[in-house]
């Protein structure tokens, strides 16, 4: 606070950093000395003297308290006899040689002085006449200093002193006349402040500034995390109120490293250091933002949080379209974080900095047709079309996995729509229509400026993941839209049956789930969708055929891996079988693909290449298997009661037996996507008996039997995971990296979803957070707190289990060499493995002292009655080292342990 106090009151009376200074003020700061030493002149110590009387004068017609007073005439007249005394050093004082007028002056207030009583007037009139007396060079103190102070300015600063002393005192003493008495202008309070701060500026606490500083920065690379935590909030205080200490070299560089400090109560300091400057710009440094943006995925909650903020505020500032990109990007990857608060704060963000700027279009006031985008004017284009383009570009610049982008698109359009009301969502409407008719003129210029066919090739090629960002956006906005024009529609509909025969593997996905959108809830067109399936399965049924009797060839195997994703997404994406019952003219055409059910055609189809026949064809083969097995995955989305199926069981059993980590991967990742899918089927069941409870209905059998047969679908998550947790749980804790991250979601899912007790997790769970990978450390922290907060002690039933299993996951990733301590917090310091587990474990007095325990009881057997054989020294070391370097916070911790182990 002093510091800050210190700079802003520089800048003020120098006039800068957009401050008002009165004229007279910046004249007086140019003018009076910041100390006083033998080369200060004369006429700079009376304007000094001049500025104080005037001060005190103002003061005492203000009728003050007299506190106020004496406090500076003591401050000043003690800083007066600090500078007297070294001045007085270079001379004597010789009481002989006086001249007349100093004889007859010194006999006046001799005379004066001598009605003042008592011991302090004795000591009065000795300070009056000595001081009286004429100063001559000290010829002792001349060898030591071959220069001494001005004779005039030594008499000025005693008689100055005088002044103070007797005011303090009572007396009346004239102020020393100045040679150029200062013009003060006529002052008004505000002025009387600027004075007071301009006389604190000359003392020596405000021209310590550089050394404060110095101080505050080498605190900065102190070890303590408090240390480090203050010094970043002292600069943010001074930066809060002058920015520009954040330009100075050494101060930008010192907060730049805190960034990346390993203490995330650092890095949020640092953060909100560099957010205050910011917050005070208008122009910001692409590297300064590059800095604090690269941080929104930091570990430490608070950071991301307030990043959250930062960037929303930083958005309107910037003109740099891709800077704009780069930070909607971030914001919409944020909106699937863990932490609930900054899932909202990241939405919200999101939607201001995305949809509220087409808010600033409908200002000027002009309807044009009902705010459509066809009619309206060039002006009103090119600016949907610019915030289009960021919306397009934001997503494009999200994690290369398309899934990834999938989901944070749908969870941008669909937490917008829900809950809103009729008006709000009539609004959204027309920004999403203005959205489309944009992206889709943008489209056909293309289209005529190469063709269709050079601007498929586009898309497949360097700009195939914008593509498909806007295939997302007419995916999940078009079918909310109530209005659509039909030749728009027609053109779309060709532009991705073209796209989906030369689109790369990773964008078949989105492509399919397009087309279907459209034809199923807008053109009705069914044939495309049947004619691109018919295509898939006599192409499919030719390869089966060459397999089973020996006659493969490489070209056989051309495009085959895409039909196998367009089986299983067409059926994911479309019921045929239920269409073809509802609407049989209109479906006929798929009797000529196959007039039994599709959905046992696709999946008998999709099976025979996840079988171990395909291994023969080599690493072909192992390619055939995962996109089969990835293609089965969409399928059972749709179909949830094949998954159950026992070829289904048998081939999952199998993966999970003899197949490679590659495979058990793709299996989780069929597994996590089954059980989203499930949960979207059980919610909108939930919204249909909650429409058919509000309306009277009567029930028929037929009703019924449709229930009981769509209930029987719901219950498959349930069951498979009742089966195969135990072979998830193991998956979760393997080698591989890619598997422990894909096992894990499912673990999540199933913890959050409650499809198996989470007892049954636990040790999976707590021997992920002694993990020394950061990501899977702080996902199984997220699903720790869910379930503590969700069903509290009842998950410590298996503490010892849990315990062994984070030993033998150390050993899975360290062999021999585990240790029970490490850098897992996020302050680096070395601790307990099992620390963060502890942290939830702390509150509960019970459940705490099991813990305890739990990591003592295996050091209690009978030493002459245990073979050597059944004693692992080194569980034992893992758990003393754990034990030892535990953070206990009373002692009645420590004195369980020791009980325990006594």
């Amino acid at each position: 606070m002093i510091a800050c106090k210190i700079k802003s009151s520089q800048n003020a009376l120098a006039g800068e950093g957009n401050t008002y200074t009165p004229e007279w003020v910046y004249d007086l700061n140019d003018k009076l000395p910041a100390h006083i030493d033998k080369d200060t002149s004369i006429e700079s110590v009376e304007l000094l003297n001049q500025c104080r009387k005037k001060l005190l004068d103002s003061v005492a017609k203000e009728s003050v308290s007299a506190s106020v007073i004496q406090f500076y005439l003591c401050n000043w007249g003690f800083m007066e006899s600090v500078v007297w005394t070294k001045a007085n050093k270079g001379w004597r004082i010789d009481k002989k040689s006086k001249t007349s007028k100093n004889n007859s002056a010194i006999a006046a207030e001799e005379n004066s002085v001598k009605e003042i009583k008592g011991s302090v007037e004795q000591e009065d009139v000795n300070m009056e006449t000595e001081d009286s007396t004429l100063l001559v060079p000290n010829k002792e103190e001349e060898e030591e200093e071959e220069e001494k102070w001005p004779i005039e300015v030594v008499e000025l600063l005693q008689n100055a002193c005088k002044y103070y002393w007797l005011s303090c005192l009572g007396f009346e003493y004239s102020f020393p006349k100045p040679n150029k008495p200062y013009m003060f202008p006529e002052m008004s309070r505000n002025d009387l402040t600027s004075l007071v701060e301009l006389l604190a500026s000359r003392q020596s606490l405000y021209t310590s500034y550089d050394f404060i500083l110095s101080e505050i920065l080498l605190c900065l690379d102190k070890d303590a995390v408090f240390l480090r935590v203050r010094s970043l909030k002292a600069i943010g205080k001074i930066s809060s109120q002058v920015p520009e200490i954040l330009e100075e070299g050494r101060v930008r560089v010192s907060v730049i490293q805190r960034v990346h400090d390993p203490s995330p109560s650092v890095r949020d300091a640092a953060v909100e250091t560099i957010a205050k400057y910011l917050s005070k710009q208008l122009d910001i440094s692409p590297e300064l933002y590059e800095l604090v943006g690269g941080r929104i995925m930091d570990t430490s909650v608070a950071v991301r949080k307030r990043l959250v903020r930062l960037l929303r505020e930083l958005y309107f500032k910037f003109t740099d379209i891709e800077v704009k990109k780069d930070i909607a990007s971030k914001l919409i990857m944020r909106i699937g974080d863990n932490e609930e608060t900054i899932s909202q704060q990241s939405l919200k963000a999101t939607q201001e900095i995305l949809f509220l700027p087409f808010k600033e279009i409908e200002k000027d006031g002009n309807d044009y047709f009902g705010y459509t985008y066809a009619n309206a004017p060039k002006d009103r284009k090119r600016r949907i079309n610019n915030l289009t383009s960021i919306i397009v570009g934001a997503v494009a610049k999200l994690d290369s996995s398309l899934s990834t982008q999938n989901i944070a698109l749908s969870q941008i359009v669909q937490k917008t729509v829900d809950g809103l009301d009729e008006k709000s969502r009539g609004w959204y409407e027309r920004i999403f229509q203005w959205i489309i008719d944009s992206l889709f003129d943008r489209m056909i210029l293309l289209d005529e400026e190469d063709n269709t066919a050079e601007f498929i090739n586009c898309l497949a090629t360097d700009d195939w993941t914008k593509a498909s960002y806007v295939l997302m956006i007419y995916r999940d906005v078009l079918p909310q839209m109530k209005y659509h024009d039909r030749d728009t529609i027609d053109l779309l509909e060709r532009i991705l049956m073209q796209l989906l025969t030369k689109c790369p593997l990773d964008m078949t996905s989105i492509g399919a789930s397009c087309l279907c959108a459209i034809v199923s809830q807008i053109s009705h067109r069914y044939n495309i969708l049947i004619k691109i399936l018919g295509s898939c399965v006599t192409k499919l049924r030719q390869v089966r055929e060459a397999i089973r009797q020996g006659t493969v060839s490489k070209s056989i195997f051309s495009g085959v891996l895409k039909m196998i994703l367009l089986c299983g997404l067409l059926c994911q994406h479309f019921e045929f079988d239920k269409r073809r019952e509802e609407k049989p003219a209109a479906m006929s055409a798929l009797d000529l693909v196959y007039k039994g059910e599709i959905g046992t055609l696709i999946f008998d189809l999709l099976h025979f290449f996840t079988e171990d026949v395909i291994n023969e064809l080599g690493e072909q083969g192992m390619v055939l298997r995962m996109t089969a097995l990835q293609g089965l995955g969409y399928f059972y989305s749709s179909n949830p009661i094949f998954m159950v199926s026992e070829s289904s069981t048998t081939l999952m059993d199998r993966i999970f037996q003899e197949g490679s980590a590659s495979l058990k991967t793709q299996l989780m990742r069929v597994f996590q996507e089954f059980m989203g899918a499930e949960e979207k089927r059980i919610n909108k069941r939930q919204e249909d008996d909650k429409k058919e409870e509000e309306e009277e209905k009567k029930t028929d059998n037929n009703k019924i039997l449709a229930n009981t047969e769509e209930y029987a679908e719901l219950g498959v998550s349930g069951s498979l995971m009742q089966r195969y947790l135990p072979k998830i749980l193991e998956c979760a804790l393997c080698e591989f990296a890619d598997l422990r991250y894909a096992a894990f979601e499912v673990v999540s899912s199933v913890i959050h979803r409650a499809l198996a007790h989470p007892v049954l997790c636990m040790p999976a769970v707590i021997a992920a957070e002694t993990s020394p990978d950061v990501i899977l450390r702080t996902k199984a922290y997220y699903m720790h707190k869910y379930a503590h907060d969700k069903y509290g002690l009842m998950l410590y039933g298996q503490m010892n289990e849990c315990i062994s299993t984070s030993f033998q996951y150390q050993k899975v990733l360290f062999g021999n060499k585990i240790q029970g301590y490490g850098k897992r917090g996020g302050d680096s310091k070395v601790e307990s493995v099992l620390s963060l587990t502890y942290s939830f474990l702390k509150g509960h007095k019970k459940i705490k002292f099991d813990f305890f325990q739990a990591l003592v009881r295996p050091f209690t057997f009978e030493l002459k009655l245990t073979s050597p054989e059944d004693v692992d020294i080194a569980y034992l070391k893992y758990l003393a080292e754990n034990i030892m370097m535990m953070d206990y916070s009373t002692t009645s911790e420590v004195l369980a342990v020791y009980d325990d182990a006594a």
